[in-house]
């Protein structure tokens, strides 16, 4: 199928749907099996175990059975062909010139008896050699050797060790002791296997419409005491589930339970006033990530990991969740610099996994991050664009605004052959730069901004004292990405 077409996308994106179905009942599953496992008494832990090491055992007796059998069969064989090359070759040979006792060599026109002649006889020797003394290196007094590093033996001898070298396995304590005792483990057992099964009620319903395969998930979970968050997101959908299966009495008492235990969830909303377009109310997650994205844009980092924060516990459970934890780790890189950021990401990536957004994390780490992770600084002739940084304290804001007008205007009144820009970029959760771009050289941006400082003289040829008088520092474009991104100011302010 041609990549990139309609049919393959779709046929790309089931599966990959499938790929999740997959994962989540295997880990539903097994930590299924783990916690009735732990559950059980210590007697009744080691019945079952019992059985199951006495199934193994009885697997392995069978196998070594199977193969001794087929051992038989192939020495069978070769002793047929062995005695039939014997009576074949029963009568003396004659040389080529006829006499009596002249064995013929390996070129001449009979076949000839001499044992390393005989294909079959040498294969059978082999074998023999191989049962009696094992596989011997080649060396001096090889049958007085005691290495066992070199020694192979087959056959039975062979089939007991190999049994009895695994005895752990057919131990029923071996597997009780790996069991989880610790209450922690057990917790964390048991929620994993409530998020698988939170995620294949989504993905049944939503992405294979199985609405009953979708039921069964969403009713299992709520019957294992799952954590709070997934508790109301799996009543809203079982009330809209059991409402397009038309399980009418199921549907209005689930309504009644969302309306009356959780009255100010926006489930609560939606079920009450099922007219209204939510996806457009200012409380709906969508409306709330768009302006947020939109603070994140102006720089409001601090703002935009408070409300992030806050809508993360709001929409535990919450399709839209993760949106806002990858928002929250961006600010947060933005704010406190590289690590912090990647904290996020890998977060992202372990508790989200098989969402649009896990993925993206998954990526970012594989990709990205090993080159983000990078902050040795470049060396200026190695770069072609660069800039003047002014640095302020970020409660300065006016000061900030105005002395960005008044800089512009220097620049419109003293530069006429640069194509420069300013921006104010926030560096951490106390300081803010005000950016010129557009130079082309370091000394080139260390002389622009001398020439601010410069004083000018009025049309009486009087001193006027230069309006830009703040310290400045000139770094190369790529080199203020990595102090932007690894909050190393003060590292590369001692190379200057």
């Amino acid at each position: 199928m041609t990549p990139n077409t309609k049919p393959y996308r779709i046929l790309k994106r089931k599966r990959e749907n499938l790929d999740d179905v997959i994962y989540y009942e295997g880990v539903a599953q097994v930590n299924d099996s783990i916690l009735r496992m732990v559950s059980l008494p210590k007697e009744g832990q080691l019945a079952i175990y019992s059985k199951y090491a006495e199934e193994l055992k009885e697997k392995a007796l069978e196998e070594e059975k199977r193969k001794e059998e087929e051992l038989k069969k192939q020495e069978s064989r070769q002793m047929v062909a062995l005695n039939a090359s014997k009576d074949k070759n029963s009568k003396p040979n004659l040389s080529p010139r006829g006499l009596p006792g002249e064995f013929a060599t390996k070129g001449g026109d009979n076949a000839s008896s001499f044992y390393f002649y005989n294909s079959t006889t040498v294969a059978y020797g082999k074998n023999e050699f191989l049962k009696i003394w094992g596989d011997r290196k080649l060396q001096d007094n090889w049958r007085l050797s005691n290495e066992k590093a070199g020694i192979k033996s087959t056959g039975k001898t062979e089939s007991i060790t190999s049994i009895t070298g695994k005895e752990d396995q057919y131990n029923p304590e071996t597997y009780i002791a790996s069991l989880p005792t610790e209450q922690t483990a057990i917790d964390s057992i048991a929620n994993e296997r409530n998020f698988a099964y939170y995620q294949l009620g989504i993905i049944y319903r939503e992405k294979f419409q199985e609405l009953s395969l979708s039921k069964s998930r969403f009713e299992d979970l709520l019957q294992n005491s799952p954590e709070e968050r997934l508790i109301l997101p799996s009543k809203y959908n079982l009330y809209k589930i059991y409402t397009e299966l038309g399980l009418t009495r199921k549907a209005e008492a689930m309504k009644s339970d969302i309306v009356t235990n959780y009255p100010d969830s926006r489930y609560a909303e939606i079920l009450l006033n099922p007219q209204s377009e939510l996806s457009k109310d200012e409380n709906s997650p969508e409306f709330i990530y768009t302006n947020l994205y939109k603070q994140f844009e102006n720089q409001e980092y601090t703002e935009v990991i408070t409300e992030a924060e806050k809508q993360i516990k709001r929409l535990e459970g919450d399709d839209f969740l993760p949106k806002f934890e990858i928002l929250k780790a961006s600010a947060r890189g933005r704010l406190y610099g590289f690590e912090e950021y990647k904290k996020g990401i890998d977060y992202i990536a372990l508790t989200y996994p098989n969402t649009e957004e896990g993925k993206k994390a998954q990526q970012l780490l594989q990709n990205a991050i090993p080159v983000l992770a990078k902050k040795e600084f470049i060396k200026d002739d190695e770069a072609t664009h660069f800039n003047v940084v002014y640095q302020f304290e970020k409660d300065t804001e006016e000061d900030i605004d105005a002395f960005i007008k008044t800089l512009n205007e220097e620049i419109g009144k003293k530069i006429k052959y640069f194509d420069l820009t300013t921006s104010k970029d926030v560096y951490d959760e106390n300081t803010v730069f005000v950016v010129v771009h557009g130079l082309t050289s370091i000394q080139g941006a260390s002389g622009f901004a001398q020439l601010l400082q410069s004083d000018e003289k009025d049309s009486r040829g009087r001193p006027i004292k230069p309006k830009i008088t703040k310290e400045y520092f000139a770094i190369s474009s790529p080199n203020y990405a990595i102090i932007q991104r690894h909050k190393n100011l003060n590292a590369y302010l001692k190379l200057e």
